[in-house]
């Protein structure tokens, strides 16, 4: 019998701390800091947040490539609350030249129209006199689903492109030449995790000119050129420059910049087509919808017709800010054993500065980056990880062994109840999603990633899809049998938040889909640390003592019984009536235990968040234990034992009747058991002190009053039998003498166990106990020192 031991969630079987815990990128936490956009010949940057202000200028190197160097940071780094609303800081050159009528860039204009129309923004107006159709520019307010979104339509706004007014067929943009432009909104291709990208197919009102504006991963932007721009497919760093267009060149080099500096990057491009090549996709892609085969596979061909051929504008750089905390949550839940895993939908270069920063990864870490194009290769990148691996084993296997009589950790990892063990390599392990789409198909794979990432602090997927990051979560539940965590904020890691065994929310701008599907909700990801820690280690101590304690006291009610049966040759009566019979589990004992299972608190919280390594209690089941669970029932059987030979023998040749013996014995086992709770209730106060006494006292008042009513019973008559009882000294003496016989071997076992085998938990117990007396004789001091010297002082 060796059940979980500990819960997060609301199912009594998921009793086991948390070994793994799964996040979303620790970075999509905070509304985004500043926009960076990209153009085919410029890059500018629009901060969009007053605490940080950032100027750029421009550095002419090439007549269609600039670069950007800082040159001064005004503004303050306190805290202030970050609003997408806020004063941006524009490009004054670019400005300028968008109001010029004499420099008008086609490019640039349609790259904020980009920015201006693929949304799933909704208008609204600051004023109440103001319609849809007849709202101001400078009154337009945007409700986005996402700060992304925000951030990008406060740009366009910042130099002039307006959205001012949107419906489902329909949008206006007010522009810095050509004032409002109005526009057909004919198709819109919803973003998906497969293609990764967004599209609307517009017309423009005035010109009756048909472009389809797109805007997703580098990825799929870049597969989609027309062939004239590129011949490669994706963005690899390897694209050869005579082959590509100088456009690309410059925005795949600010894509590799943005990564860099942890920004999330996307891309941004066109397409004009023709009303006849529309109105045919447009005919496949209903009979799509319509279709009862295949649809999905039919649409995803469908679309996949039209968003080709693309003409790249630029690209747009968007840092999310990191939450006060990220980085000390995550470095506090590796120090408690928690191994934390990141799967991000970030490109490569973005997750890992990301995870430096919020301390996932280390500059001294040997960082393994799996990028595999084929299954083929991706089997060998594994087996020689692999290899590498076991080789730096075995050498860290025989250098242990050579100077373990003097390892400085022995005596410490000792009392945290674990063996000497070689600890992780200071590994990281980095996958793509392309290299995680193969693993997951092939289980040999699988267990290989899993027998590496064992070995390694960190891992860190990029690039994944919603459902890769279920079935990654999947992967480590099921294949490696541990009880996992998974947090995120946004809609696209609702399945992973359902997959794990516990999931948690972090409620923000992202939406609430993720709090939603979570077991538990949070403001702040720094809170994570206090849930599990302090929280999570004391619903474990709770319910570990709450189930023995549970087990414990029905075996000890129904030993009693069973030590009658003996005595009476089984003929299955007993000497309890039947009313206290019911009610010993549903009044008698049920309150106690119930407020020590809600409040019971071993170490401070203090304690717990200073010294994380208490948290391994819950992880390596150290409360609930097969010998401990079988030495509580051999406990169970003898005070049982106690309680019913003892009455047995005071009582012994007396004319002392069945409901009398009965009366004796109920209240023996009640106060018995009741003093057994307190022996193992950890922290106390008045609601402990008033419940579990109040329920001997509420055994003896009701008793009280329902014997003195004639119940006429059958089989146990009750009545005035507790008043005769009471009148005779060995029923006092009986009560008094059996919980002290009782109790005695559990409380000598506790107070040997505390001097002399001591656990982690129960030092820290005594260090505690030491410190609050020692700050009681300190302010006691101080206060009869105050009190001494006031006259002298007055």
């Amino acid at each position: 019998l060796h059940p979980p031991i500990y819960t997060l969630s609301s199912t009594p079987s998921h009793l086991h701390p948390p070994i793994y815990t799964l996040s979303s990128t620790p970075s999509h936490l905070h509304p985004p800091i500043y926009t960076l956009t990209s153009t085919p010949s410029h890059i500018y940057i629009l901060p969009s947040t007053p605490s940080h202000i950032y100027i750029y200028t421009l550095t002419h190197l090439h007549p269609h490539i600039y670069t950007h160097t800082p040159t001064s940071l005004v503004g303050s780094t306190a805290e202030s609350q970050v609003s997408l609303k806020a004063p941006l800081v524009v490009d004054n050159a670019l400005s300028d030249a968008l109001l010029d009528p004499s420099t008008r860039m086609d490019c640039v204009e349609d790259f904020f129209l980009n920015i201006a129309l693929c949304n799933t923004v909704v208008i609204a107006s600051k004023g109440t006199h103001h319609t849809l159709d007849t709202i101001l520019p400078e009154d337009v307010v945007y409700e986005a689903e996402s700060p992304d979104e925000a951030a990008l339509i406060e740009a366009a706004r910042a130099y002039g492109y307006i959205l001012t007014a949107k419906s489902q067929h329909s949008a206006t943009v007010h522009t810095p030449h050509r004032g409002p432009i109005r526009f057909k909104i004919l198709k819109t291709l919803e973003f998906d995790s497969v293609r990764k990208c967004m599209s609307v197919v517009v017309q423009e009102v005035d010109t009756n000119r048909l472009v389809l504006y797109s805007k997703g991963a580098d990825s799929t932007i870049y597969r989609n050129l027309s062939r004239h721009q590129s011949g490669l497919p994706l963005l690899s760093g390897q694209h050869k420059m005579a082959d590509s267009d100088p456009k690309e060149i410059v925005t795949e080099q600010h894509l590799s910049m943005y990564s860099r500096l942890g920004l999330r990057t996307l891309c941004l491009a066109k397409r004009v087509i023709s009303k006849e090549e529309y109105q045919k996709w447009l005919h496949s892609y209903t009979q799509a919808q319509l279709s009862v085969v295949n649809k999905e596979d039919l649409l995803s061909e469908s679309v996949r017709g039209i968003e080709r051929q693309l003409e790249l504008l630029g690209a747009t750089g968007i840092e999310d800010r990191l939450q006060d905390g990220v980085p000390e949550t995550i470095e506090g839940l590796r120090i408690a054993g928690v191994n934390v895993w990141v799967l991000t939908g970030d490109k490569q270069e973005t997750a890992i500065s990301v995870g430096h920063s919020s301390k996932l990864l280390s500059v001294d870490m040997d960082i393994m980056v799996l990028n595999a194009t084929s299954q083929e290769s991706c089997m060998e990148m594994l087996m020689s990880r692999r290899e590498e691996i076991n080789q730096q084993l075995a050498s860290h296997s025989r250098s242990s062994v050579q100077s373990s009589p003097r390892h400085p950790l022995l005596s410490l990892h000792s009392v945290l109840g674990g063996s000497v063990s070689a600890p992780p390599l200071n590994r990281a392990l980095v996958l793509d999603g392309l290299t995680i789409e193969h693993i997951l198909s092939h289980k040999a794979m699988r267990a290989t990633l899993l027998e590496i990432a064992k070995h390694c602090r960190s891992v860190l997927c990029c690039r994944v899809t919603p459902l890769q990051k279920a079935e990654v979560v999947r992967l480590v539940k099921e294949d490696l049998g541990v009880m996992t965590l998974a947090v995120g904020d946004g809609a696209n890691d609702v399945s992973m938040i359902q997959t794990a065994n516990v999931g948690v929310g972090v409620a923000g701008r992202e939406g609430n889909q993720a709090v939603i599907a979570s077991d538990f909700s949070m403001a702040r990801f720094r809170f994570l640390e206090r849930l599990l820690l302090v929280h999570g280690h004391w619903c474990y101590s709770r319910l570990a003592n709450m189930m023995l304690y549970i087990f414990y006291k029905n075996v000890a009610f129904a030993a009693v019984l069973f030590w009658y049966q003996l005595f009476n040759g089984f003929s299955a009566s007993t000497p309890i009536d039947g009313v206290n019979l019911i009610i010993f589990n549903l009044i008698y004992t049920s309150l106690p235990i119930l407020v020590v299972a809600i409040a019971d608190q071993d170490l401070h919280a203090e304690t717990l968040l200073r010294d994380k390594c208490y948290y391994r209690q819950g992880q390596q089941s150290r409360v609930y234990t097969r010998w401990r669970f079988w030495l509580t029932m051999l406990d169970a059987l003898y005070e049982s034992a106690v309680v019913f030979f003892i009455a047995y023998g005071v009582y012994f040749n007396t004319d002392v009747g069945v409901a009398e013996f009965g009366v004796v014995i109920n209240f023996s086992i009640v106060i018995t058991t009741s003093l057994h709770l307190a022996l193992e209730t950890l922290h106390w106060t008045w609601v402990h002190h008033l419940i579990l006494w109040g329920s001997i006292v509420l055994t003896f008042t009701f008793n009280m009053i329902y014997m003195a009513i004639d119940t006429k019973q059958s089989i146990i008559d009750t009545y005035w039998v507790l008043y005769m009882a009471a009148t005779n000294t060995a029923y006092w003496f009986v009560l008094l003498i059996t919980p002290i016989i009782a109790l005695l071997p559990r409380l000598v076992a506790k107070v040997i166990e505390q001097e002399w085998f001591p656990s982690c938990v129960q030092q820290a117990r005594a260090l505690e106990g030491r410190s609050s007396r020692y700050q009681g004789r300190l302010l006691g001091r101080a206060f009869s020192q105050g009190l001494c010297a006031q006259p002298h002082t007055a």
